[in-house]
């Protein structure tokens, strides 16, 4: 029976996230049929219970945790681990104590490839910086100042 059952879409939707109009109704000369039954939870108990599911993230075998080789970690981005693909890195504290300063000496050594504090990018990497504090001029006496002090004197 299933195999028999054709689907029809109403050319005239413009929508395609409507799947359906007015299942079981006329229009004009046609009448509208469901897309698809049976989909998704059986109940609200069942749906909040995938929603929970869905919210405690993946589940990662016994197998999986003894096998990992943090060594080479193909998601490595930043260290020994310390960043990831898909982590972030947020520095966060009161004014005036560097975090700017330090944030533009981590971006110019790591888009160099260069370790910084210890921390090795395994390649030469891109940074955005989210900056709300300083104005051009700050910013720019940064750069400069990280730029000659890794010994290039002009720009």
């Amino acid at each position: 029976m299933a195999n028999s059952l054709k689907l029809y879409v109403d050319p005239n939707n413009a929508n395609p996230s409507r799947l359906s109009r007015l299942p079981n109704s006329m229009r004009f000369d046609s009448r509208q049929e469901l897309y698809a039954l049976n989909v998704g939870a059986k109940s609200w108990q069942d749906f909040e219970a995938q929603i929970q599911a869905e919210a405690i993230g993946n589940r990662v075998s016994l197998d999986v945790l003894s096998a990992f080789d943090a060594e080479n970690d193909p998601d490595n981005v930043l260290g020994n681990r310390w960043l990831c693909k898909g982590g972030s890195c947020l520095f966060v504290g009161q004014s005036g104590i560097g975090k700017s300063s330090l944030c533009m000496q981590l971006a110019i050594n790591w888009a160099l490839g260069r370790t910084a504090f210890g921390i090795r990018p395994e390649r030469p990497l891109k940074s955005l910086i989210v900056q709300a504090e300083n104005d051009v001029g700050d910013v720019a006496e940064m750069f400069q100042g990280k730029f000659v002090g890794i010994g290039n004197q002009t720009l």
